[in-house]
């Protein structure tokens, strides 16, 4: 039987970075952050108010990786205007089937305290 979920979008809201070089866990704002969330594709995108670059990341070491970018998978320009954009954004999908990638397994962090990036998927 297919996953009644299957294709559809879903909204993981804002993530917001309080102190750049603390990276945060993509599902922070679920109920349980560590618990998977497999989806098909995943996309990050500058909120309209941010002033520096946000760093999308794997899990591995929470340590500040801006310098290295060891662990870090996308860097995502601030938007040019607030108001009127263009608001940059990174996805990452795959063509496998059954949701390869897990959210929890991802990690942003910011170049500017208090940048965010609005976070949403489909699910597989």
């Amino acid at each position: 039987m297919a996953n009644p979920q299957s294709g559809n979008p879903r909204a993981f809201g804002l993530v917001t970075v309080l102190a750049g070089g603390t990276p945060v866990r993509a599902t922070i704002n679920q109920a349980d952050p560590t618990f998977r969330v497999g989806l098909q594709s995943i996309m990050f995108q500058a909120h309209p108010s941010n002033t520096g670059v946000m760093y999308v990341r794997l899990r591995g070491t929470l340590a500040d990786d801006r310098a290295t970018l060891d662990y870090t998978l996308a860097v995502i320009p601030a938007p040019a205007s607030a108001t009127l954009g263009p608001f940059p954004a990174v996805t990452f999908s795959s063509p496998q089937t059954g949701a390869p990638f897990n959210l929890a397994d991802f990690y942003v962090d910011a170049g500017v305290n208090e940048n965010s990036v609005i976070v949403s998927g489909i699910a597989g």
